[in-house]
């Protein structure tokens, strides 16, 4: 069998969700062929992906459009026309398409493709329309149309057979919303690769670099991206608590007790090493109640503690409060007296193989290969 990724755009997570997922396919030989059809707006996007190390994948690209209804035929028939080239017949791949948007694009063309409902899986990130109601700051005219395509999409969905979503909690909420079938429904959380994993050595190297003590506490903040539901400003308010702060975001905060480190992906896991103990606060919206942050797993992974306000869903359900989460209803409610008893009370080597287990590419992509399989029967 052959796949083919559909991925539309350029993104914060394009390294560390779909590079890294389609190199591992490749790796491990999961298929005769691993395509990606990349989706770009402009020529530096096209030259950003080829100075990557993409693996021997095989990648195509087409001239994608910003998410307005008037650009949707131009989107579809340069995907339509993109297909043609990669072949005449596709009864032997599978298509894992990232996003609603772009899945709903596809299906306008794939019965001209002859290319049959059971082999798509639409990859389903975010709740998008709330997303946009909520965070965007486009004006009346732009957001209405935007809202317009999304609402399209998602309703789309109600005729999928292979939906993958982020969490449990997006499951239920697709159910309901949706009365689509449980059993066309499966979970699948933001992955690490395998550099992901508590390392002492990287430990001992980084927090000589940030001239840090044994005993000195060092929370971390990382993000990807500036959206505003990321909340990247609340690391001043840990930092006037007293705490140490390692930002790995892309905003610089000027603060005594915050240390700003911008580093390429591949140096992310190290630090996270070298703390003790993450952050992530979200405002109570379904736009984070069902999300799945890949720092969380990025986390997790690498045996930190995680300090949280309990409205990612996700993480009420993978961690124990008091054993490796401290949930705190309010910013002010947090100390440094806090921070070392919860940091106490983990091994921070078993809550690694933990996350791994829940969120390592091997698991992933095991766990898509058995969708794909099952259903090409």
């Amino acid at each position: 069998m052959k796949l083919v990724y559909i991925n539309n755009s350029k993104s914060s997570v394009f390294d560390s969700q779909v590079l890294a997922l389609l190199k591992y396919y490749q790796k491990n030989a999961f298929f005769e062929k691993v395509i990606l059809i990349f989706g770009y707006q402009n020529k530096e996007e096209i030259n950003w992906l080829r100075k990557k190390d993409t693996a021997g994948i095989i990648i195509y690209f087409y001239k994608s459009y910003p998410n307005y209804p008037f650009f949707n035929y131009l989107i579809q028939r340069n995907l339509f026309r993109i297909l043609r080239t990669v072949s005449a017949n596709f009864t032997d791949y599978f298509f894992h398409i990232r996003g609603e948007m772009s899945s709903f694009h596809f299906k306008k063309i794939a019965t001209k493709l002859e290319i049959e409902p059971k082999q798509l899986l639409t990859d389903v990130r975010g709740v998008s329309i709330e997303e946009l109601k909520e965070f965007s700051n486009a004006n009346g005219i732009i957001k209405w149309f935007k809202l317009y395509n999304y609402e399209r999409a998602f309703q789309s969905l109600k005729n999928e057979i292979n939906i993958s979503v982020v969490s449990d909690y997006f499951k239920t909420y697709l159910i309901s919303s949706l009365k689509i079938t449980p059993k066309s429904i499966y979970v699948n959380s933001c992955l690490t690769d395998d550099s992901f994993k508590y390392n002492l050595t990287s430990r001992k190297s980084i927090r000589a670099e940030l001239n840090l003590k044994n005993n000195e506490m060092l929370m971390i903040f990382a993000s990807g991206g500036t959206a505003a539901w990321q909340n990247n400003d609340i690391i001043v308010k840990l930092a006037n608590t007293g705490i140490k702060v390692l930002n790995l975001s892309r905003l610089e905060i000027k603060n005594k007790n915050v240390l700003n480190r911008f580093v390429p992906y591949s140096e992310v896991p190290k630090y996270l090493s070298a703390a003790d103990i993450s952050f992530i606060w979200r405002d109570n919206s379904l736009v984070n109640k069902v999300a799945s942050p890949v720092k969380i797993s990025e986390y997790m992974a690498c045996g930190l503690p995680i300090v949280h306000n309990g409205t990612v869903d996700l993480i009420n359900t993978i961690t124990t409060d008091g054993i490796d989460a401290l949930l705190i209803n309010d910013i002010d409610d947090l100390n440094l007296v806090k921070v070392k008893n919860i940091v106490k009370e983990v091994n921070r080597e078993e809550l690694s193989l933990k996350g791994q287990l829940l969120f390592g590419i091997s698991t992933i992509a095991e766990s898509y290969k058995k969708i794909y399989l099952q259903k090409t029967k």
